[in-house]
C-alpha cells in the first residue's frame, strides 16, 4: 500500500451565518501558528460555526491506482476547556459533501493545538473513489463546529488542514480480472513503472 499526503492549497468560508464566520481561511495550508477563527456564543446564529472548508491539494495519484482509504486530519485547538465540539465533518468530492459524517459530537477540542484525524488507511467515507476523483482541485474535505454553552463565548482555531490517501498498485486488472504476465512480443515483462512507482 502506498500513501501520498497534500497540506490544503485553499480554504474559504461557507457563508452560512454571518455572525459565525471563519476569519483569514487562507491559513489552513501550512502548519505555522498563523490560525483561522471562528468566534462562538450562545447568541442566535454564533452557537454554530460556518463550514470551513478545505480544498486545491494537489494530488496526483497514478490512474491505475485502487483507493483503499482516505483520513483528513485537522491541527486545531478551542480557546476555553470543554466548550467547542465537532458539528459536521464531511468529504468533499467534486466539491461537494458525500457520504458519512465523521463528526465526533460529544469529543471536546482541547485547548492545547493538535492533529485530529478522521477516517483510517481502510476507510472510504462510505463512498467510493477513482484516483481522478482524488486528484480533482474540487476533492478535499469541510469541518462545522458547535458551542456548548459555559462560558460567555469561545473560540476555535484551525492551523491546518491536510489528507492522506492510502491506495494500492499492486495488481494491474484487465475489467476485474488481475492481469498475471504482460508479454513484449514472446519476453514477460517482469516490472512495470508509473514514473518512478513501481506498480507490478
Amino acid at each position: 500500500m502506498a500513501t501520498s499526503q497534500k497540506n490544503a492549497g485553499s480554504g474559504t468560508d461557507g457563508g452560512e451565518f454571518a455572525p459565525s464566520t471563519w476569519i483569514d481561511t487562507s491559513n489552513i495550508v501550512s502548519s505555522n501558528n498563523q490560525y483561522s477563527v471562528v468566534a462562538l456564543s450562545s447568541s442566535a446564529n454564533y452557537d454554530i460555526s460556518n463550514t470551513l472548508k478545505a480544498d486545491q491539494f494537489g494530488f496526483d495519484i497514478p490512474s491505475l491506482a485502487s483507493i483503499d482509504g482516505i483520513v483528513c486530519t485537522v491541527e486545531r485547538k478551542a480557546s476555553a476547556a470543554s466548550t467547542i465540539v465537532d458539528y459536521t465533518v464531511r468529504i468533499l468530492k467534486n466539491g461537494s459533501p458525500v457520504g458519512t459524517d465523521k463528526a465526533a459530537t460529544s469529543t471536546f477540542w482541547s485547548t492545547t493545538e493538535g492533529d485530529v484525524s478522521y477516517g483510517s488507511p481502510t476507510d472510504l467515507w462510505g463512498t467510493s473513489w477513482y484516483a481522478s476523483d482524488i486528484n480533482n482541485s474540487n476533492f478535499g474535505f469541510q469541518i462545522r463546529c458547535e458551542y456548548v454553552p459555559g462560558y460567555s463565548g469561545s473560540s476555535a482555531s484551525v492551523d491546518l488542514m491536510y489528507i492522506t490517501v492510502y491506495y494500492t498498485l499492486n495488481n494491474l486488472k484487465f475489467g476485474t480480472t488481475s492481469v498475471a504476465n504482460i508479454y513484449y512480443g514472446n519476453t514477460s515483462i517482469k516490472s512495470i513503472y508509473y514514473g518512478s512507482t513501481r506498480i507490478s
